[in-house]
């Protein structure tokens, strides 16, 4: 996994993102176990490690590509709720945002139940990777977050990341989920993943690229492996699935 080498890291631009060509899994996938570590997670992580594997790949980019992946599964798999249910967004709780930007936000407790409330969510995941590290990434500090995005939505600053310049990922979160979302969509539908776990599945990804991250590559810190997580997931997780086709 060049990526992750023990050459270390460049911090540099990642690579530009071009769509990539179609997924390439075993003929026979198996079909996705909940009551079994997910395969696919790990599929998912080797996908992205390969869009940035070259000499001078940057492990902030992978965790960020996944991050942001994982936050458009979380509004995804809330819209999937929505119709079983039969209801508006709204008859769930969620509430709508129509900043002067022109584009549509959601937020509520339904897409956070899959995004950071509890241990098998996008951010429940990372955090147990990172706290096995010997990393850490308080509430307050993912509530400050939480409160940071819901503000800066409509404006330039939505889904920038506050990282330091060093650890700055390539391209904007949004980026990620245009070129990478029918790729990782694809390795998902062959996995047979429904809808609704695939947050904890891209939580499994992330999970793997922070051990990966962590045993061979000490230039980017638990904490910050966090941090790049968590600001790139959040706002991708308050999108508006119509944007995208959805």
């Amino acid at each position: 996994m060049r990526t992750f080498g023990r050459k270390g890291l460049t911090p540099v631009a990642a690579p530009v993102v071009a769509p990539a060509p179609p997924v390439e899994l075993p003929p026979e996938t198996p079909a996705f176990e909940v009551d079994d570590p997910p395969h696919a997670g790990r599929a998912l992580f080797e996908i992205v490690e390969r869009v940035v594997s070259n000499d001078r790949g940057r492990a902030e980019d992978v965790l960020a590509m996944l991050a942001a992946a994982a936050g458009f599964s979380c509004i995804l798999a809330a819209f999937d709720e929505v119709r079983e249910a039969g209801v508006s967004p709204q008859g769930l709780g969620m509430i709508l945002v129509e900043p002067k930007d022109k584009h549509r936000y959601w937020f509520g407790d339904l897409p956070n139940r899959y995004l950071v409330d509890g241990e098998d969510t996008v951010i429940g995941h990372t955090l147990g990777a990172v706290r096995r590290r010997g990393g850490d990434m308080t509430s307050e500090v993912i509530e400050g977050i939480l409160r940071r995005v819901a503000g800066s939505v409509g404006t330039p600053l939505f889904g920038v990341p506050v990282v330091s310049a060093l650890h700055m990922p390539g391209d904007e979160p949004i980026n990620y989920v245009k070129f990478l979302w029918p790729k990782l969509a694809a390795a998902l539908d062959q996995y047979q993943v429904p809808i609704r776990q695939r947050p904890s599945t891209f939580g499994v990804a992330l999970e793997t690229a922070i051990d990966a991250l962590a045993g061979a590559t000490p230039s980017v810190g638990m904490t910050v492996a966090a941090q790049i997580v968590i600001e790139c997931a959040v706002p991708m997780a308050k999108l508006d699935p119509a944007r995208f086709g959805f």
